[in-house]
């Protein structure tokens, strides 16, 4: 992804640990929700970063479900740390609110057909949440040979989205997610 504008500044934090109990390395590139809160709060020379959690909501549409894949839940601004390109939207702007959601062009289409898709409503389920997000922007589809795969990237308030699992947002043990500065 060196082809993205700023990706000689922009990392990945990753858990490489040992198993203590058998010795056996884990080298991943996912981590836990604190782990990158705890090094913003270490490390204050960090400038922006982002939490992105992978999704496969079901999309609701005139009365239909349809299947997702490939979709990012995101805590911040994604497009200000991965300055993939917009074709329509601000991405300085698009994910500032919770609620909001970017579709890659080609999952715009697949929604709403040739309708615009901008300032729409897209619902979401997952597991016993639904959710609507107003579509504010639309991104270029994502190549092929890219690390990251996004075909949505929505805005969630992760307190909320785990009201129900809030250890989610404070154990180390869950490595299910991606921290971008």
């Amino acid at each position: 992804d060196e082809w993205l504008p700023n990706s000689e500044n922009t990392y990945q934090f990753q858990s490489h640990y040992r198993n203590p109990n058998t010795g056996e390395a884990n080298l991943l590139q996912m981590t836990s929700y604190i782990a990158g809160q705890r090094v913003r709060q270490d490390f204050p020379q960090i400038e922006r970063s982002v939490y992105a959690l992978s999704s496969d909501p079901v999309i609701m549409r005139d009365g239909e479900a349809l299947e997702t894949e490939d979709a990012l839940l995101v805590d911040n601004l994604f497009f200000d740390v991965l300055q993939f390109p917009l074709v329509q939207g601000d991405p300085n702007t698009a994910l500032s609110q919770a609620g909001t959601v970017v579709l890659t062009e080609s999952e715009a289409r697949r929604i709403f057909g040739d309708e615009s898709a901008m300032g729409k409503t897209v619902t979401m389920v997952a597991g016993s949440t639904t959710v609507d997000y107003r579509v504010t922007g639309i991104a270029r589809d994502v190549p092929r040979n890219s690390h990251v795969r996004f075909k949505l990237v929505a805005r969630f308030d992760p307190a909320t989205y785990f009201a129900e699992q809030p250890d989610f947002l404070t154990s180390w043990g869950w490595q299910s997610g991606w921290y971008y500065f």
